[in-house]
């Protein structure tokens, strides 16, 4: 991957997540992180996804959670730091 691909992949995972489209988001950085070998980081994505998806659970079976916009906002932000990680390896 050249510096441009990986700085246009960079980009468009953060336009993602600010755009709330966190499964999009993982699948791109999912491929970031696989392209600069930053392996240690599938580790912190898959923690990522998992919270991502129970949190979507909980919400489906309607289980009220105060603190869901805070652990989204927390995801989110998560999301960005290993995102700048990755394109900084």
């Amino acid at each position: 991957m050249t510096v441009s691909e990986a700085n246009n992949q960079y980009e468009r995972i953060i336009d993602l997540v600010l755009h709330y489209n966190m499964r999009d988001a993982f699948v791109k950085l999912s491929y970031l992180i696989q392209q600069n070998g930053f392996g240690l980081a599938f580790d912190k994505l898959n923690e990522l996804e998992s919270n991502y998806r129970y949190m979507l659970k909980f919400k489906l079976e309607g289980v009220t959670d105060p603190d869901r916009d805070k652990v989204y906002s927390d995801l989110r932000r998560r999301a960005i730091e290993l995102a700048d990680e990755a394109i900084n390896t």
